[in-house]
């Protein structure tokens, strides 16, 4: 029987839902945390992270799925969150795991898409010594940006069958201060602002702990940005083919298996 077990955590007086996925053992060591991606990315994504969790605890991990504030059940505001709250969020989620389970000796995290970007940029702040799984992170927020109001294009014309706002419009709207809605997610200028200047492409890091990056991709080619995080990082870098789960695609994913093979192998190789 999966023991599943849904919570809720406080930051900054604001509630966040996570859900803690635990295993058999009495003798819980070694937890995961999860940093989800942004947006509808995260909607679309929410099955393959459930099974990726389930595949976790069997090797013996616990495992903490949460909402970042402005998502899911977590109280707060979409609008109000930025790089900085969800980094704040990650490590009340940590600091709980490590309050709640006083034997835990080891705490890595698992990011996707911007939540793996984050991971990588906030690994130091909260001492993580366990594994730093991160599957196709973004390491240009500017470029991540433009391609999130570009969908917003599409949609328009989906439904006027014209483009009514082009992307400087939008962004001109949110420089004067209006929201501009994106599939149903209210973007202000402070998280716009926030993701479009962060960046991994110039980061160097020495880290204390193991990583792995997977990127999905058509050929075993890594993209050049990737191959250059990767680098600095000293990280393994794995390429394997994989639908775009994290978009609205006609085929219902129940998990990447691709991805959750190379990775539960990666772990079970310097981790088991």
């Amino acid at each position: 029987m999966l023991d599943e077990t849904p919570l809720f955590f406080e930051n900054s007086g604001q509630k966040l839902f996570g859900v803690i996925h635990k295993p058999d053992n009495l003798n819980i060591n070694k937890a995961i945390v999860f940093c989800h991606a942004f947006a509808e990315e995260k909607l679309w994504s929410h099955r393959v992270y459930v099974s990726l969790a389930r595949s976790l605890v069997k090797l013996g991990y616990l495992v903490m799925r949460f909402d970042y504030r402005g998502y899911g059940d977590s109280e707060g505001d979409f609008s109000s969150c930025s790089i900085t709250s969800y980094k704040s969020d990650i490590q009340c989620a940590v600091e709980y795991l490590r309050n709640e389970y006083s034997g835990l000796t080891e705490i890595g995290l698992f990011g996707h898409r911007l939540g793996a970007s984050i991971a990588v940029n906030i690994k130091d702040e909260i001492n993580i010594n366990g594994p730093i799984i991160l599957w196709d992170p973004i390491t240009d927020g500017d470029r991540y940006m433009q391609e999130f109001l570009r969908s917003h294009l599409s949609t328009q014309l989906a439904i006027y069958n014209e483009i009514r706002e082009t992307r400087d419009q939008l962004v001109e709207k949110l420089e004067q201060g209006e929201m501009i809605n994106v599939e149903g997610y209210d973007l202000s200028i402070q998280q716009f602002e926030s993701i479009t200047n962060f960046n991994l492409i110039n980061i160097t890091s020495t880290l204390s702990s193991k990583c792995l990056i997977v990127q999905t991709g058509r050929n075993e080619k890594p993209k050049k940005d990737i191959k250059l995080l990767s680098d600095s990082l000293g990280a393994e870098l794995l390429v394997v083919k994989e639908e775009p789960f994290w978009r609205e695609i006609k085929q219902f994913y129940f998990e990447a298996k691709n991805m959750n093979s190379v990775t539960l192998e990666w772990i079970s190789e310097n981790y088991g």
